[in-house]
């Protein structure tokens, strides 16, 4: 189970928990719910293996994020026949399992390249046995990742001696293509940021309007139509009253291809200094308020450009209330607070990190902070909600079917 799955189902559940104990009427202790060594139950002729003593799981390749299991039930699962293959260690083991950050690697016994790598994307903790199947296509590895303190035992099978699915990286090890996002990164040349710096230092005098102007155009003579030296300029603008001048401005913004467009459009929606030009069709149309034909938000806008703020409304015993706020500023901080309310008892959980839309269209990640290792991690989708409102949605799938379902708030 993944660390994040046992942590939120002990927000949610902990007030339920107790009853179903006092029900046996007997006095139980209820333990966190942390599966003992061993979660291996073997490996099925069609490729699937089995978790604990009720899952079915298929194998991931070196992009997957993690195992995709489902509980099944017993007269299902007897269709299948498991076999737990050959447990490796020693000197008759023919690979080996090398834990590298958060990725697991498989090599062979006496090899130095990986046969195959997976990034689980979580911290790893202790890895424990490791199983090769009699066909010798598979390795199944057992391992321990941690979260908020709290550990569990998962298990995870590789492919190997087949087609890896990424590309050989430096030290052998398949990995996924870099998205584009993450592959073109801006370089700014030498003197932008200074020209920038000094605009914005400018602006904020009485009677340098001028020379503020000057270095936001040397500014923008070395990195053309940047967003945020467009930005400032509008507000520049805007702030000697020359309102044609701060329109124009910002309607170069919005038609700049630079990748930080969205970030600005959404800072000048929400600028104070701006606030008289709201209901200026010219402004609604340059910062996205309004948009025209094929003008699709960002996945940036669709996350902030209404404060930020996402909810999950609770059900006692149920579902607990989740609140996420996304902040705008550049290291993108968010607070997430949990609620769960069940027979008169209450429980509150809060976290914070930095949360990440680069890499997808429609992925948002969070990143919690660990001060021992690698940062949790926890990848939502931004999707468009079923209720036929026609608004967005963020739906974090934490194991199975532990998720919540956040919505916009509008007040």
């Amino acid at each position: 189970m993944n660390p994040l799955a046992l942590w939120f189902r002990g927000a949610t559940l902990a007030r339920v928990r107790p009853r179903y104990c006092l029900l046996a009427s007997v006095i139980l202790v209820c333990l966190p719910a942390i599966a003992s060594a061993g979660v291996f139950g073997g490996f099925s002729k069609d490729g699937a293996y089995k978790r604990g003593t009720d899952q079915l799981c298929a194998p991931v390749d070196a992009k997957g994020a993690g195992p995709l299991c489902k509980t099944t039930l017993v007269g299902e699962m007897a269709k299948h026949s498991f076999g737990k293959g050959t447990k490796q260690g020693g000197r008759e083991s023919s690979v080996r399992v090398r834990k590298k950050g958060t990725k697991l690697q498989v090599l062979a016994a006496e090899g130095t390249k990986p046969l195959v790598s997976w990034d689980s994307q979580q911290v790893l903790g202790e890895v424990g046995a490791v199983y090769l199947s009699s066909d010798k296509r598979w390795v199944a590895i057992e391992y321990r990742t941690r979260f908020a303190g709290r550990a569990v035992e998962s298990v995870v099978v590789l492919g190997i001696g087949l087609p890896k699915d990424g590309p050989a990286s430096s030290d052998g090890t398949a990995t996924a293509l870099p998205t584009a996002a993450e592959a073109k990164k801006n370089t700014e040349p030498e003197g932008f940021r200074e020209a920038l710096k000094k605009g914005m230092r400018l602006i904020r005098k009485r009677k340098k309007a001028a020379k503020a102007q000057i270095a936001f155009e040397a500014a923008l003579a070395l990195v053309p139509e940047h967003p945020e030296v467009l930005f400032h300029l509008a507000v520049l603008h805007h702030s000697g009253k020359d309102i044609p001048a701060t329109l124009k401005t910002l309607q170069r913004l919005a038609t700049s291809k630079h990748p930080e467009v969205p970030r600005w459009r959404v800072e000048a929606r929400f600028e104070l200094r701006f606030k008289a030009l709201r209901g200026n069709s010219d402004f609604r149309f340059a910062v996205g308020i309004t948009r025209v034909a094929g003008d699709a938000p960002s996945l940036y806008e669709r996350l902030v450009a209404y404060g930020g703020r996402w909810e999950q409304e609770a059900i006692p015993c149920e579902q607990p209330q989740v609140n996420l706020t996304l902040r705008r500023e550049k290291k993108q901080r968010f607070d997430l607070v949990i609620r769960s309310k069940c027979q008169g008892g209450s429980e509150t959980t809060r976290l914070d990190g930095n949360w990440t839309d680069k890499g997808s269209a429609t992925k948002l990640g969070l990143s919690f902070p660990n001060l021992e290792a690698a940062d949790d991690l926890l990848a939502c989708n931004i999707e468009v909600c079923a209720d036929d409102s026609g608004e967005d949605c963020i739906r974090c799938q934490v194991e199975g079917d532990d998720e919540f379902l956040l919505r916009i708030v509008r007040r």
